[in-house]
């Protein structure tokens, strides 16, 4: 008991000098500055950026315990053989490493609390309770490495050197940034900046990613206490074991970002059950919508945009109606949408956004009439019917500006190659009534809605004049009597020649 009583009274006494380090207020008002740098400037800000704000700012708070932990630690190192207490070296070490970690575990604490407050009011989307234990484990490498460079170098050296080099390297990059030397710099930030993400496919959504990466942050600030603990002057034993505990924690640490590298890297899918919390979908009027979990709230908007157009559509259309489906912002979500139907959608925005409905409502448009995703199938789509009808369920809402219409829908227009005709019925569409133009779909659907109909016969129900040599595909002088405001480009916008028609 007396020597736990020391330990506790020691521990309390290191937190004293740890808290009297003028570094340490300097770097959590910087660290503070960072987070709402981080996050004031999103308009929408969810759960999930909150967290990955928490994660910077655990870098930060890591930075400044390295440097706040330094000058005890170099004291412990330097003259812990001269001094009689109840505690040994490795004693009195741990005690350093305890009180460094409840200094830094307080100020995370109020780095997550800043997030919170700097976000205000409740955030969309779900994040694994690993994700949250995240930027703690973060945190504490910092005093934990620091702590081991002290043990080994006895001195200053890992806090001056870092000020002599860091703003010697920022002159340099001003007048040497064409030579070898900065890339070098920039090869050993690349380094640092891998050593504490080095994940391919990250997301505090996912639960075994948030898992893998809780698990990488614990094996490091356990290397970095192995590493404090071999240090000591001891012989034998003790340092064997802090040796092979160094050796078999530096194995896990590489081992688990190759492992999830490996099994979860770019283009894994992660299906809902991967999810954190429960994926679910809802139909509205036809409608399937499949927001990720924590999202369910945005279904209301996604069904404002796309309830009015859709309602225009005759009943045969019902097996057409899009599937509206949520896909992660840094990972890809497993989602097989039917028939072609689906519609993809992110995290970022609010959901009144304009060109966030625009593009909502040009994505369900193309869904309806069954042409596929832009750029993933090019094919051509000259003369039919269904594409200047397309351009119409797209831009028939009226609470989105007409620019932003015009941007989106006239973007995914252009990969199709649309012909002088179809533009010229796309932009006729638009002003004439929209029953008029629903009731000869609805007596066309089957028609109309494939590759068989024609933008001519379309044009004819309707009495819109086109041109006699309106087969043609669109050139630039077309589009810009269409859209002044689209800049087409013909290599970049058309399919590719050998492209097949769209069926």
């Amino acid at each position: 008991m007396r020597r736990v009583a020391a330990f506790a009274r020691l521990t309390g006494f290191n937190v004293l000098r740890i808290l009297l380090q003028p570094l340490l207020y300097l770097g959590t008002a910087v660290s503070a500055l960072l987070v709402r740098a981080a996050l004031v400037g999103y308009s929408w800000p969810t759960a999930l950026d909150v967290t990955n704000a928490t994660e910077a700012a655990a870098l930060a708070v890591a930075v400044t315990m390295f440097a706040a932990t330094t000058f005890p630690a170099v004291r412990e190192a330097r003259y812990s053989g001269a001094v009689v207490a109840p505690l040994g070296r490795t004693g009195r070490l741990l005690s350093l490493m305890v009180a460094a970690a409840l200094v830094t575990a307080v100020c995370q604490a109020a780095m997550v609390a800043l997030c919170r407050l700097v976000a205000q009011g409740p955030l969309p989307g779900e994040v694994s309770p690993y994700a949250q234990a995240v930027p703690f484990a973060l945190a504490l490498c910092g005093p934990a490495a620091s702590v081991a460079a002290a043990m080994w170098t006895r001195s200053y050296a890992q806090l001056i050197v870092p000020v002599v080099i860091v703003p010697a390297y920022y002159l340099y990059l001003d007048t040497a940034l064409a030579t070898a030397g900065p890339q070098v710099v920039y090869r050993v930030q690349d380094l640092a900046t891998l050593s504490f993400d080095p994940f391919s496919t990250r997301s505090p959504s996912i639960t075994v990613l948030s898992a893998l990466y809780l698990l990488y942050a614990v094996l490091l600030v356990g290397l970095f206490v192995s590493v404090a603990l071999t240090a000591r002057p001891r012989r034998g034993t003790a340092r064997g074991i802090a040796a092979g505990a160094c050796a078999v924690l530096a194995t896990g640490a590489v081992a688990t970002p190759v492992y999830a590298n490996t099994v979860y890297g770019w283009g894994h899918g992660f299906p809902d059950s991967a999810l954190h919390g429960t994926a679910s979908c809802e139909v509205r009027e036809g409608i399937t919508y499949c927001p990720l979990p924590g999202f369910e709230g945005l279904v209301d908007g996604w069904h404002d945009t796309l309830g009015p157009p859709m309602a225009l559509l005759p009943e045969a259309a019902g097996d057409r109606l899009p599937v509206v489906w949520q896909d992660g912002q840094s990972f890809d979500r497993d989602f097989d949408a039917p028939g072609g139907r689906g519609v993809v959608t992110y995290p970022v925005g609010p959901v009144g956004d304009p060109y966030f409905r625009a593009d909502l409502a040009s994505g369900a448009a193309r869904a309806v009439f069954g042409f596929p995703e832009f750029f993933t199938e090019p094919c051509w789509a000259t003369g039919q019917a269904r594409l200047p009808l397309m351009v119409w369920l797209a831009t028939v809402a009226d609470d989105v500006p007409d620019d932003l219409q015009s941007q989106s829908v006239s973007y995914q227009l252009a990969t199709l190659g649309p012909s002088v005709t179809d533009l010229a019925v796309a932009r006729a569409l638009g002003e004439l009534p929209d029953g008029r133009v629903a009731r000869i779909l609805a007596e066309h659907w089957d028609a109309f809605s494939s590759a068989e109909g024609r933008t001519a016969d379309l044009a004819a129900l309707l009495d819109i004049p086109v041109s006699e040599d309106g087969d043609r595909v669109a050139g630039a002088d077309d589009w810009a009597l269409h859209d002044p405001e689209y800049y087409f480009e013909p290599e970049v916008d058309l399919p590719p020649e050998n492209a097949d028609t769209c069926g």
